[in-house]
């Protein structure tokens, strides 16, 4: 019968163990066999390579938010620039429509998620890039005006939002799950 000391698995990072005879120890119970994990080397993976976001296709000013935003918070252009697609889309709305083919149009809607690393400066981005969507809110709901975004994602709440706003709105969650 072999007993394998479990905690020291955990304690060493488990893995996978091999049990040898030369791993006896002197005073230890009888058919007792420490086993000492042999642990496979981690292959190196090598780095996923993104190209950089071609900010240089935005218009003028877009480029200087976004650009200015990416130095002033240490960030990829990518984080910034993506919210911004999506907001500029909220300002399009259904307002025009592109004819894809005879008889199918599709209206600006664009779906963003931005995915990276913890600590990469995600939420500052997005604050930034939605800033003036949320101005605007703050104007429109002043006046009495329409909803343009909204953060709860309930089939109820949002099409109560949709009813009084056929243009669409920005839908905005700084977490995915």
């Amino acid at each position: 019968m072999t007993i394998v000391n479990q905690s020291k698995l955990k304690a060493q990072g488990g893995g996978v163990a091999q049990a040898a005879p030369s791993s006896l120890q002197s005073g230890s119970a009888p058919g007792r066999v420490e086993v000492t994990p042999i642990l496979p080397a981690e292959p190196e993976k090598p780095p996923i390579i993104v190209p950089s976001f071609p900010t240089g296709v935005l218009p003028a000013a877009v480029q200087h938010l976004v650009e200015a935003g990416a130095e002033a918070l240490n960030c990829a252009p990518d984080l910034i620039a993506l919210p911004t697609l999506a907001v500029l889309a909220v300002g399009i709305g259904t307002l025009r429509k592109v004819e894809v083919k005879p008889g199918w149009e599709e209206m600006g809607r664009l779906y963003v998620a931005v995915v990276a690393e913890p600590g990469s400066a995600k939420s500052p981005a997005l604050a930034l890039a939605t800033a003036p969507v949320h101005a605007a809110q703050a104007e429109f709901q002043a006046g009495g005006g329409r909803q343009i975004v909204s953060t709860d994602s309930t089939v109820e709440a949002l099409s109560l939002v949709l009813q009084s706003n056929q243009r669409g709105i920005l839908y905005q969650q700084d977490e995915l799950s």
